[in-house]
C-alpha cells in the first residue's frame, strides 16, 4: 500500500464524523479525483461506515483492511482474463441487472361496469431476481418483491376485499369503509383501515411480520386477538407463536422498493436468503457456525452480486472466502 493511500485511510473516520480540517479534506477530495478506482473505493467504505448504526461499531471496523481487500480484489478481477471469469462475471451482472429493472406490470382486472371479470381467483407471481406492481380494480396498488405470490380470492365480494400474499408486498389501499380490505399470510390476517404497511411472509422464513407506514391496520392472530399498528410500528410472529412488537424507521424496511435493500445485525443466512431472491442465485454457507455470522450494511440498486460479496467481506470477523460457479455462491472460511 503506497503512503499517500495509508494517509488518507488514517483521516476516513475524521471525515465520516465531520471532525476533518479543511486541509485534510482536501487532501482526501483530491485523492479522490485522482482515479475511478479511489473513487470507488471510498464510495464502497464509506457506505459500510454509514450503514453501521453504532459508534461501537464503527471503532471495530478496520478501514484499513476494508481498504487492502477491495482494492486487491479490483486489481485481481482487472487481470482475469479468462473465459471461465468471463461467464462468471456476466452470470452476475446479468442477475444485478434485474435489481435495478423492476418489471411494471399494472392488471387492471375489471370491466366496463367496475365490477370483476370473473370470480376465479387473480394470481400474481414474480419470480426470484425481479419485482412487479400491480394494480387492483379499485386503485389499490400492490408492489410484490422477488419470490413472491399474491392470489386475490374475494375481489368480487360487495362484502370484503381478500388477498392472500407468500413473500413480500408493500401496499397502498384504497379506502372503503364498507368493503374492508385483508391480507391472509401463513398464521395471520391483516385487517386495513386505509393505508400503506409492508408484508413480509416468505414460505422458507421462521417469522412474518407486518410494518405499518401511514394509517391503521388491525392484525388478527390464529388465538383471534388483534394488535393495532400506529405508524412506525412492526408486529413480528415467529414459528413457536411469540409476538413482538416494536418501534422501527418503517422507510428502512421498505428501502427494497427502491432497489435497495438494508440490513441491520442480521445473520448470514437471512441476508443469503435475500442475495437468493435479489439476484436469482443459490447461496450455499459451509457451516451452521458461519450462518450466525451478522453483518450490518446496504445492496444498492446496481450492485454486482461481487459487489456485495466484498461489502461482507470488508465487515467480517473472519477472513471470507466465496466462489460463484454455475450460478451457486459458496462461502467458507479461508
Amino acid at each position: 500500500m503506497k503512503t499517500d493511500d495509508k494517509q488518507i485511510i488514517s483521516l476516513l473516520p475524521k471525515y465520516f464524523r465531520n471532525e476533518a480540517e479543511e486541509g485534510e479534506i482536501k487532501q482526501i477530495t483530491s485523492w479522490i479525483e485522482v482515479s475511478d478506482q479511489n473513487r470507488l473505493i471510498f464510495d464502497e467504505i464509506r457506505d459500510v461506515w454509514f450503514a453501521l448504526s453504532s459508534e461501537k461499531e464503527r471503532e471495530r471496523f478496520d478501514t484499513e483492511k476494508a481498504w487492502e481487500k477491495y482494492s486487491n480484489w479490483i486489481d485481481k478481477h482487472a487481470k482475469e482474463k479468462s473465459s471461465k471469469v468471463s461467464r462468471i462475471v456476466s452470470a452476475a451482472i446479468k442477475y444485478a441487472a434485474v435489481v435495478a429493472f423492476t418489471v411494471a406490470v399494472s392488471f387492471f382486472y375489471f370491466n366496463k361496469s367496475g365490477e370483476q371479470e370473473s370470480s376465479r381467483p387473480f394470481i400474481a407471481e414474480v419470480p426470484n431476481g425481479q419485482t412487479s406492481t400491480i394494480t387492483l380494480y379499485d386503485g389499490t396498488v400492490v408492489r410484490l418483491n422477488s419470490g413472491s405470490r399474491l392470489v386475490c380470492d374475494s375481489y368480487n365480494s360487495k362484502t370484503e376485499r381478500r388477498v392472500s400474499l407468500e413473500g413480500e408486498g408493500y401496499f397502498k389501499v384504497i379506502h372503503d369503509p364498507n368493503v374492508p380490505f385483508y391480507v391472509d399470510v401463513k398464521k395471520m390476517t391483516i385487517k386495513v383501515y386505509g393505508t400503506e404497511f409492508n408484508v413480509l411472509a416468505y414460505e422458507d422464513d421462521d417469522y412474518s411480520e407486518t410494518i405499518l407506514v401511514e394509517g391503521k391496520v388491525g392484525v388478527f392472530l390464529p388465538d383471534g386477538e388483534e394488535y393495532i399498528l400506529k405508524p412506525n410500528e412492526m408486529l413480528r410472529l415467529d414459528e413457536s407463536g411469540k409476538v413482538i412488537t416494536k418501534k422501527v424507521n418503517a422507510r428502512d424496511h421498505i428501502s427494497w422498493i427502491k432497489g435497495s435493500y438494508a440490513f441491520k445485525d442480521a445473520k448470514l443466512s437471512d441476508i443469503a436468503k435475500h442475495l437468493e431472491r435479489i439476484f436469482g442465485v443459490r447461496v450455499v454457507i459451509d457451516s451452521p457456525e458461519l450462518k450466525e455470522e451478522r453483518y450490518t450494511g446496504k445492496i444498492n440498486s446496481g450492485d454486482q452480486i461481487f459487489d456485495v460479496m466484498q461489502k461482507l467481506r470488508m465487515t467480517s470477523t473472519f477472513t471470507m472466502g466465496y466462489e460463484l460457479r454455475n450460478d451457486t455462491i459458496r462461502i467458507f472460511k479461508n
